[in-house]
């Protein structure tokens, strides 16, 4: 987690997979909380995690950011590839999602933003990765988008929490490489001849 340092910001707990901070905006002297978050990886673990979730809502009662990385999906739509989801497994996710009031942030840039770097029919593409906040503070920053940034060799991508919607300066054409390709032998006699 990284920020501004107009921002002051005190970690209230952590655990494995939360790290939970009240935040004060020196500018306008908002006070909120920010939540990075976790959910287990392991289907079978994940009531763990939305239970978990829930305690976090009951904890303080501020106006609330909740991102980084849940491991579910909250629709079928959300996912390209692999074995179909089960309407209860997604229930789950979103029973917690509604219990702590949060709403979905607007995003730029890729809508899967997670892989399983394979190829072709065996490839998995899937939304586990989002920003989401109580309407209490989606008002007070109206402005604010996540960036989905792709340069990453991460099977995620990043994401980048703006308070600006301006478009990005122009930038340099890149060569874009997907990990994944490193599997191919064709791709390391490519990388050991370069």
């Amino acid at each position: 987690m990284l920020w501004k340092k107009e921002l002051k910001l005190e970690i209230m707990g952590y655990t494995g997979n939360v790290i939970d901070a009240i935040i004060i905006d020196e500018l306008s002297e908002f006070k909120w909380r920010i939540t990075g978050f976790y959910g287990q990886s392991e289907t079978h673990k994940r009531k763990e995690s939305w239970d978990q979730l829930k305690a976090l809502n009951r904890k303080f009662h501020l106006p609330w950011l909740c991102l980084r990385d849940f491991n579910e999906i909250l629709s079928a739509d959300e996912k390209i590839g692999g074995v179909r989801r089960t309407q209860k497994q997604m229930e789950g996710f979103r029973s917690a999602v509604n219990t702590c009031g949060f709403k979905d942030l607007h995003f730029t840039g890729p809508r899967f933003i997670w892989c399983n770097m394979q190829e072709g029919e065996d490839s998995v593409y899937l939304r586990l990765d989002r920003a989401l906040a109580t309407q209490n503070w989606i008002d007070n920053y109206k402005e604010v988008r996540v960036h989905h940034i792709v340069d990453s060799t991460s099977d995620h991508l990043a994401l980048l929490i703006s308070d600006s919607i301006s478009p990005q300066p122009p930038r340099k054409l890149q060569l874009h490489f997907k990990a994944m390709w490193t599997k191919k032998k064709e791709c390391r006699d490519i990388i050991e001849a370069a």
